[in-house]
């Protein structure tokens, strides 16, 4: 099964309005609640949706033309200038000039709120301005977000866990110690790290999926399907809890249910080849082998267009077992 797990929430600027122009035709206007390297979500008629980049044309404001997907509304001026200062906060990072990092930060935010490497960092600025955190405690965890970035997760846990030593309530560090322990198989630690998430914030939704899909790998899939519907009650368009629920169903053997979830996560984002993927092998296993069949060959469609040789691998996989081949 495929899991997704997307980078935390970086609501660098809240309630900023803009209009979405989708690939299919349509525009979407309202005000970004939040964005990642992944999708946009987006306040309409009081609803959040989510919308991922794969089905994005272009980002535009009331006095601008749409921008290219994953760039931000902003003059090239002001685009070169985020991404000098990004680069410079991470030389600063590096050097552990801490102080440095935070300005730079902190006026490339300014320029750009939504460039890609930027708009990580957005949650630890705000922690930081509120006093959740100091300079030593913020140095720790800066170094543990580059270091989890370049997927070094045993030195980003270093990090990140002397981040936590000096500030116990910072978010961001308990949040990105669960997705590194997720990656080194520690899902015990992971499931502590995202807990603590939900201890300071009630309804941080990723702290709530994360626990999820940890007690989906455990096994416990009641405690599981609680807190993924706790996220999808926050987000219902969330296209990792709705995939990793329907594995959850898989598990249980209720395909019936696990359609639902993994129909919902290809309505939510159909660029992704996982969640066609998914629902192919329920068709199958459901006994629907020409339905089965339509999604695997849309799955390894999409995966090739990503060059993504292990999603291809199983996309072929399964249909070499359907029947009548």
């Amino acid at each position: 099964m495929f899991l997704v797990f997307f980078g935390i929430s970086a609501a660098a600027v809240s309630g900023y309005g803009a209009t979405l122009a989708l690939k299919d035709g349509n525009k979407v206007s309202g005000k970004i609640l939040e964005r990642t390297a992944d999708y946009v979500k987006i306040l309409v008629s009081g609803m959040p949706l989510t919308y991922y980049f794969d089905q994005i044309r272009g980002i535009e404001t009331a006095e601008e033309e749409p921008q290219p997907a994953g760039e931000t509304a902003v003059s090239p001026g002001k685009a070169d200038t985020a991404d000098i200062l990004f680069k410079q906060a991470l030389n600063s990072i590096f050097e552990g000039d801490i102080r440095s990092a935070k300005e730079q930060l902190e006026l490339g935010l300014k320029e750009d709120p939504f460039h890609k490497g930027l708009y990580e960092f957005a949650p630890v600025i705000k922690e930081w301005n509120k006093g959740v955190i100091g300079d030593k405690a913020a140095g720790y965890l800066l170094k543990g977000m580059v270091k989890f970035d370049g997927r070094q997760y045993m030195l980003a846990i270093e990090e990140l866990e002397r981040a936590v030593d000096e500030a116990p309530n910072c978010l961001t560090a308990h949040y990105k110690l669960g997705l590194a322990y997720l990656k080194t198989g520690s899902p015990d630690k992971a499931l502590e790290h995202f807990k603590k998430t939900i201890d300071i914030d009630s309804e941080f939704n990723l702290g709530y999926r994360g626990i999820g899909i940890v007690y989906y790998e455990l096994g416990e899939y009641k405690l599981a399907i609680r807190n993924l519907n706790k996220a999808l009650e926050t987000d219902y368009s969330d296209f990792s809890a709705n995939l990793t629920l329907g594995s959850v169903y898989t598990a249980m053997n209720k395909f019936h249910l696990a359609k639902i979830y993994f129909e919902r996560a290809v309505q939510v984002n159909p660029d992704d080849g996982r969640g066609y993927l998914e629902l192919g092998r329920t068709y199958a296993s459901l006994g629907f082998f020409a339905k089965a069949r339509k999604k695997f060959i849309k799955a390894k469609e999409l995966f090739l267009a990503q060059n993504d040789s292990e999603g291809i691998k199983q996309a072929e996989n399964a249909l070499s077992q359907l029947p009548f081949n």
